[in-house]
């Protein structure tokens, strides 16, 4: 009789456990499904309508694709809470004065890109500096991934529309082509880092200039503290170089590198292209030559099944170019013609300019073929011998 009341109470343990199991598991998302709002006894009749995600209005399928595929990307959203928390301290000055396309030539970087040239528009170089697209950006993957403790819907709109403010033109719906959207964002992401780079750079600068401008006026001519900190430092520097005075522009941008101190990341979704060229004769490979980009087009081949592997190996492949022409191959055609004439020659003086040319020749074969000294150039060494 006690084995039969022990079983008993061990199947009602196992009963109850089963159900609080099924509770615990299947409970917050039947609730979470169910109507809240409406009585107790037709809470669990009727079924919420509406989408948990992005709707899709006005044939937004396309835009609502490509903010779901960015709102995965951890780094970017890494980068956007970074960049919007970043512009937020600083202050707004920094990014509402424009900075000029010359000011910062040469200083920036491999990764920056060439289009702040002259003919941007002042509107709308200020609204890259400010970084709005950035900031719409974070607000709609922000609500992307929040957790979805009740029914929602997130309209792409406000983001739409502020990518629409930003370029002062509407989105088109006609083409709905996800691809172009996506490198128009990721394009105008880009500027805006770069962008707001700048202005940070400038600001740096401006500061810094004058912080050592003013013990140095009374010296000068009495220039008053109006003048432009950016003409002082080009048109007062050199007299305080010539005077042996501290403080000349090296020293500035020098000091500029240690007051920034912070190092920034970067843009998660620029990358570099190298290619290099390498002669089939002597096995020479010249400095390679890179290029960023924010979006790659991968070209698919015509077969059943593919890998992204596949398709990255089909954009680097091989190359064979015949009418290339390899500066170290042009050097030892050179070679090989002066060490010629040295030979041959009766006359002294050609076989010392011979021997001359010959030894030249050979330290630019061993340290720089493609930039050879100017000494030994003649008619005979530009004559290019084909290579692969």
């Amino acid at each position: 009789m006690p084995d039969k009341t022990l079983k008993v109470v061990t199947y009602a343990a196992g009963a109850s456990l089963a159900a609080i199991t099924l509770i615990y598991v299947f409970g917050p998302t039947y609730f979470l499904d169910s109507d809240t709002s409406s009585s107790l006894g037709g809470a669990f009749s009727t079924r919420k309508k509406g989408i948990v995600g992005l709707e899709n209005p006005a044939n937004d399928c396309f835009i609502n694709s490509v903010l779901q595929a960015l709102a995965g990307l951890g780094d970017l959203r890494l980068y956007l809470i970074r960049e919007v928390h970043r512009r937020s301290l600083d202050d707004g000055s920094i990014y509402s004065q424009l900075v000029p396309p010359a000011a910062l030539a040469g200083e920036e970087g491999e990764a920056a890109p060439v289009r702040f040239g002259k003919d941007i528009p002042a509107w709308k170089l200020e609204g890259l500096q400010r970084g709005s697209v950035t900031k719409g950006l974070k607000e709609i993957l922000d609500a992307l991934n929040e957790r979805p403790i009740y029914k929602k819907t997130i309209s792409a709109a406000p983001f739409v529309r502020t990518l629409e403010e930003a370029f002062r033109q509407r989105v088109s719906r006609q083409q709905q082509d996800a691809q172009e959207f996506l490198q128009v964002v990721a394009e105008r992401l880009c500027d805006e880092y770069h962008a707001g780079r700048r202005a940070r750079l400038f600001a740096t600068r401006t500061a810094t200039v004058d912080d050592c401008w003013p013990s140095r006026t009374s010296n000068h001519g009495g220039a008053t503290g109006s003048a432009s900190p950016i003409a002082a430092s080009q048109h007062v520097a050199p007299d305080l170089a010539r005077e042996g005075a501290v403080g000349s522009v090296e020293d500035v941008r020098g000091f500029e590198k240690e007051r920034r101190g912070e190092d920034e990341e970067g843009f998660p979704l620029q990358g570099r292209v190298e290619s290099q060229i390498e002669c089939l004769t002597c096995g020479f490979t010249p400095r390679p030559t890179a290029s960023t980009f924010c979006t790659l087009t991968l070209h698919v081949p015509q077969v059943p099944a593919t890998t992204l592997g596949a398709c990255f190996d089909g954009m680097f492949k091989t190359e064979y170019i015949d009418d290339f022409k390899c500066e170290k191959c042009r050097l030892l055609h050179a070679l090989a013609l002066f060490e010629s004439d040295e030979q041959r020659s009766a006359s002294e003086a050609v076989r010392r300019k011979a021997r001359a040319a010959v030894e030249s020749l050979r330290a630019a074969i061993e340290t720089d073929p493609e930039n050879p000294p100017r000494a030994s150039r003649s008619p005979t060494c530009d004559t290019r011998p084909g290579a692969e």
